[in-house]
């Protein structure tokens, strides 16, 4: 067991900092920005406007602008606005780096005689297409199909294939500043949108958030581009691996220390991971909730309408093996109680921090059987002497599986 005295010694010391960082500028009870929207719901297959309109689980769905994928399974401004009728935002996807030969504008004749913007297949999903995004032939089919969203009745565009510009600068360097004319073409977009639909509209990208880091974009344009967009959708940020649905625990600290800047900038993030494991179902809710995102699962293929989700673990069978049932009284002084759940007999201790991240007392290690605990801190340090008032997180930690929380010391 890990018997550390200092928070860097620990294994997953950077994600635990960021979790630090996040929640101390994000309390969970604020977890968006988007008015009125604190669940979130995606399906590109299959979607039935009915069944979406029934579901009272989410504020806010992301679905494709057709049933066929073509211009005549459009959905009609009728089935739209029961959408919205019902409390909830529709989103229509939109794929603005990659073409795809089901939709409206594919010519039959592309693939022998492309057009200069077409380029190659996407390996991964035949039937997509690289395209040069930058452009303005490309770019004036996106905004003539953003006027059809737009008459259909969406709320906004869920923008994917984003980072394209990597691939146009670095895999298959074309175009050394891609990055720049991605990060224009987006804030056109969001432009264009709102001319057309007015100033609620809503416009989030999917991945591609290391835009505002690039050398081409940072200052002035990260600047605007962060006041275009209202979200960002990213995918597989906590569940990483070579599987389409549960893959192993992999948080990716460096997409989530970009994401801690959108979070900064009052950008709500909507979390996707793709799961059907309810214990693995349970971690993501909790490490979401940490991170001020608004979580959802689904499969790959998106293809079914899974009910919405809020921040919080369920606590249902199968869940992490250590879940924080959080500190009673918060705000304390002097004392408080740290409660967690232990789903199986394994050995825990809990750790308390400052805000800066320092070891501020260790509370011990001991043998728990499985059900509800929890352990007193009296406001001490590790050599006796009363702490200032203030933020201090506590960790409760087991053999493979960890749970955090924040509590206020009063003066």
């Amino acid at each position: 067991m890990p018997m550390t005295h200092a928070l860097s010694e620990y294994p997953g010391y950077r994600y635990f900092s960021l979790l630090i960082g996040l929640m101390m500028a994000f309390p969970s009870a604020t977890l968006a920005e988007i008015p009125g929207v604190q669940s979130w719901a995606y399906q590109l297959q299959n979607a039935d406007p009915q069944e979406i309109a029934a579901n009272a689980t989410f504020d806010l769905i992301v679905m494709d602008q057709s049933l066929t994928g073509d211009a005549a399974g459009n959905y009609t401004p009728a089935e739209i606005a029961a959408i919205s009728a019902a409390g909830k935002i529709p989103v229509c996807y939109l794929s603005i780096g990659e073409a795809e030969d089901y939709r409206w504008y594919w010519q039959p004749d592309w693939e022998a005689d492309p057009p200069a913007w077409l380029g190659p297949e996407n390996a991964s999903w035949p039937g997509n297409y690289k395209v040069r995004f930058w452009d303005p032939e490309w770019q004036a089919i996106i905004f003539q199909n953003i006027r059809a969203i737009v008459d259909q009745g969406y709320g906004g565009l869920y923008l994917d294939i984003v980072d394209a510009y990597w691939y146009w600068s670095e895999e298959n360097p074309e175009n050394p500043q891609a990055d720049r004319d991605m990060a224009e073409f987006v804030i056109a977009i969001g432009d264009s949108l709102r001319a057309h639909g007015g100033s609620t509209q809503l416009l989030i990208p999917q991945n591609g958030e290391f835009i505002v880091t690039e050398d081409d974009v940072q200052g002035d344009l990260a600047e605007s581009y962060f006041q275009a967009i209202d979200g960002i959708g990213i995918e597989d940020v906590f569940f990483y691996g070579e599987m389409d649905e549960n893959n192993p625990w992999n948080p990716d600290a460096d997409r989530l220390e970009v994401l801690a800047d959108y979070r900064g900038q009052g950008v709500t993030v909507l979390s996707i991971e793709y799961l059907t494991e309810q214990g693995l179902i349970d971690r993501y809710r909790q490490a979401a909730r940490d991170a001020g995102f608004l979580p959802y699962v689904s499969v790959r293929a998106l293809d079914v309408l899974n009910n919405g989700m809020v921040a919080e673990p369920s606590g249902v069978p199968g869940a992490p093996d250590i879940r924080v049932l959080g500190a009673f009284p918060n705000p304390f002084n002097p004392r408080t109680e740290i409660g967690f759940h232990a789903n199986r007999h394994e050995t825990i201790g809990v750790r308390i921090f400052d805000a800066r991240g320092n070891l501020v007392a260790d509370l011990g290690w001991r043998d728990y059987t499985p059900g509800d605990h929890a352990v007193t801190w009296s406001g001490r340090n590790t050599q006796g002497r009363m702490v200032s008032s203030g933020v201090y997180f506590y960790m409760v930690e087991g053999d493979r599986d960890f749970g955090i929380g924040k509590m206020v010391l009063l003066e």
